[in-house]
């Protein structure tokens, strides 16, 4: 066996910490049953363990970087975390893939399209990846044309954003009970700002004075899935720096870039800087993590007389599996009047969306979001709820070709809808 330490020339390149996962693997399989890819493909490179065998072998020099079946079946994989759910032996899978795809990205670039490597350096500049949400709404035929499949994600009609409309500090509405930092994304705002927009009204409604800092950025998700590890950190340090200082909890509602945002103490494991960054990631809290607790039914301005309406929620992979946030989300559907929540078939299996895994691997991407929709369909839901701007674009993508008229919202905005309408709830609706 190969050491790691000094892995052989041409061998795939591991951090220490990610190395180690290869070791807590004991191989049971229970991961197996977990995995959407190996739900559809059957094959065991494309499951969790067999994907971690690949590792192994590309790690230790028995298997070339330049291997391309060894890219095929990483590729593949839509790093949903489903299997560290499963897995007994609690190892940390998405660690150890996002170092072995890093690693891979670093002696060839990953099979992305063009359009989408050109497009992930936009993301760190709001006001230039707004522009071209905007250009992309107007779904001409050269956009179609440059972007392909990206155009499909891009949902119709404007949206606001909460980086041109919210202020620097949001009043609490009534007594102040806490303060907290907004935190916005760069996808998430350029095409679905109005979740944040909503986020910022409950939060004001609930008692909480809202601060938006505008110093912020992307958070380094979508980098990561292409193996753009070095590109997060830079985004990292740019976002612990914006909110240095002010001891608030962050919120976010974007469960990818939650997920990134609590895991920032990690980039920075092995260098100085990695207390602070770790400081950072502590504070972050999810948008259901947090006003959980705060809504009851007589906790917001429920509209008595909005019609009755039957819900259910799709668990973001990066909510449920990554940030093991489950019940909260479901406590705050069931808290709100006239909603009647209904438990979705596999809630908590991928979407097919997964970062841009629906532009990277559109064939498995739709045969996944298949199965999804049809989960969604036994349920007579009238909203499906989901908190990602990823997972909400694909639903809407799946349920529109469906040919059924399924509305999926955001928690944030559903809760707009079910309000009386003072000014701030407006700012959401």
């Amino acid at each position: 066996m190969a050491d790691r330490a000094s892995p052989p020339a041409g061998a795939l390149r591991l951090s220490e910490s990610a190395a180690r996962q290869l070791d807590v693997c004991v191989h049971c399989g229970f991961c197996l049953p977990a995995c959407p890819t190996f739900a559809v493909l059957g094959q065991e490179p494309d499951s969790p363990r067999g994907r971690i065998d690949l590792i192994r072998a590309a790690a230790e020099g028995e298997v070339s970087v330049a291997d391309p079946d060894l890219r095929l079946h990483l590729e593949r994989c839509l790093d949903c975390r489903a299997c560290e759910s499963a897995c007994p032996s609690g190892v940390r899978y998405g660690e150890l893939y996002e170092g072995a795809v890093a690693s891979l990205a670093s002696s060839a670039p990953l099979g992305a399209p063009a359009a989408l490597r050109v497009g992930l350096h936009a993301v760190g500049h709001p006001g230039l990846l707004r522009w071209a949400a905007r250009v992309g709404r107007r779904r001409g035929r050269l956009v179609r044309r440059l972007t392909g499949s990206l155009d499909a994600l891009l949902p119709a009609g404007e949206q606001p954003s909460a980086r041109e409309r919210l202020p620097v500090v949001l009043p609490a509405v009534g007594t102040k009970r806490a303060e907290v930092d907004l935190f916005v994304g760069c996808v998430q705002d350029a095409v679905l700002g109005r979740d944040n927009l909503a986020m910022a009204a409950v939060l004001s409604l609930l008692g909480v004075e809202v601060h938006f800092e505008r110093r912020q950025t992307c958070c380094g998700a979508l980098h990561l899935h292409v193996g753009g590890t070095a590109q997060a950190a830079r985004l990292a340090r740019r976002n612990i720096a914006a909110f240095a200082g002010t001891g608030r909890s962050v919120v976010v509602h974007g469960a990818g870039c939650g997920a990134v945002l609590k895991d920032y103490g990690r980039f920075f494991a092995e260098e100085a800087f990695a207390a602070e960054a770790a400081s950072f990631a502590k504070r972050v809290v999810d948008f259901s993590e947090w006003i959980g607790p705060l809504v009851a039914r007589d906790a917001l301005p429920w509209n008595s007389d909005a019609p009755p309406l039957r819900v259910t929620y799709h668990d973001p992979c990066h909510l449920a599996h990554a940030q093991s946030v489950r019940e909260q989300p479901r406590h705050v559907l069931r808290s709100i009047p006239g909603v009647e929540y209904v438990e979705l078939p596999d809630a908590d299996s991928c979407c097919g969306s997964a970062g841009v895994y629906n532009i990277t691997q559109p064939e498995l991407s739709a045969a996944i979001l298949e199965r999804k929709v049809a989960n969604i369909l036994q349920t007579d839901a009238e909203v499906v709820v989901t908190s990602n701007p990823g997972c909400a674009l694909q639903l809407r993508k799946g349920l529109d070709q469906a040919g059924r008229a399924v509305r999926v919202l955001s928690l944030a905005e559903l809760l707009t809808q079910r309000v009386r309408s003072p000014e701030v709830a407006k700012s959401g609706g």
